[in-house]
């Protein structure tokens, strides 16, 4: 199993998320095998910046201990089974007025993207001070904590997450996790949920949903202190090839293939060089 620093792991997933929808090439520079694609999904790529944003998300749980990989990798593999029915750019709240987000279709497979949500939620700031929302059929909801992560980091807000089996408050020094979940798959990951958002303005000192995670089957997954526990020795994160392999796949279709053409134009190593 490859063992990988953080910053192949946000390189990797933020290319595999600008991938998603781009139809079925062959790299010669890879031996990678790409899954074939529907030509009309193109339209329905992720844009860059959402696509720094999955990276940047992973990254972090990555850092935390979470299955990173793997709830990435069964967001976009979401993305495409329902891009018949939903294209990505449908997959944001219809309106961000009210209490209760719904996604912009009508469909019985209407979803919301988590970094779209998430992004919604950091951005309206105070706004949604003391507001519940509710915010219907999000998937893999994991991916949108450690974006709500860094907005109380900066941010005047500490956010609670309540979706089936689970609760997160994320503060400013890190996430505190209470679940009776066991995420055994990629489809358990990515599942869609309807998430209960709360907001609350920071005190100077809270200490209490830190001190209440000890109790029970609540789990503190305290960023600086969990990377220490898992990054002894600055060893990395170790992933499963089949997962790894499925993240390079995704990556490799933002490739361009090597062709005569676009060495002449400057593209790729001269002879002298290789």
């Amino acid at each position: 199993m490859p063992i990988c620093s953080l910053n192949e792991i946000e390189t990797y997933s933020r290319r595999a998320a600008r991938g998603v929808g781009i139809t079925e090439a062959t790299n010669s520079n890879t031996n990678l095998v790409l899954p074939k694609m529907n030509p009309l999904v193109i339209p329905w790529v992720i844009p860059w910046g959402l696509a720094e944003e999955a990276g940047s998300s992973t990254r972090y749980l990555a850092e935390l201990g979470l299955p990173a990989v793997r709830t990435l990798l069964g967001f976009l593999a979401s993305i495409e089974r329902y891009s018949h029915c939903q294209p990505y750019s449908a997959m944001r709240p219809q309106s961000i007025a009210d209490d209760e987000w719904r996604a912009q279709t009508s469909a019985g497979d209407s979803h919301i993207c988590p970094l779209v949500a998430a992004c919604a939620v950091s951005d309206l700031g105070k706004l949604v001070l003391t507001r519940r929302l509710l915010i219907h059929q999000v998937l893999s909801p994991l991916l949108l904590l450690p974006l709500l992560l860094r907005a109380a980091r900066y941010g005047a807000l500490d956010y609670l997450v309540r979706w089936e089996g689970v609760e997160a408050q994320v503060l400013e020094d890190g996430i505190v996790m209470k679940t009776s979940k066991s995420y055994d798959s990629e489809h358990d990951l990515a599942r869609a949920q309807t998430l209960q958002v709360f907001t609350r303005a920071k005190k100077q000192e809270d200490t209490s949903a830190v001190n209440d995670s000890k109790k029970g089957d609540r789990r503190e997954i305290k960023r600086i202190v969990r990377y220490s526990l898992a990054h002894k020795g600055g060893a990395g994160i170790t992933i499963c090839d089949k997962d790894w392999s499925a993240l390079q796949a995704y990556a490799a279709r933002t490739y361009v293939p090597a062709s005569e053409a676009s060495r002449q134009r400057g593209a790729g190593a001269s002879q002298d060089e290789s």
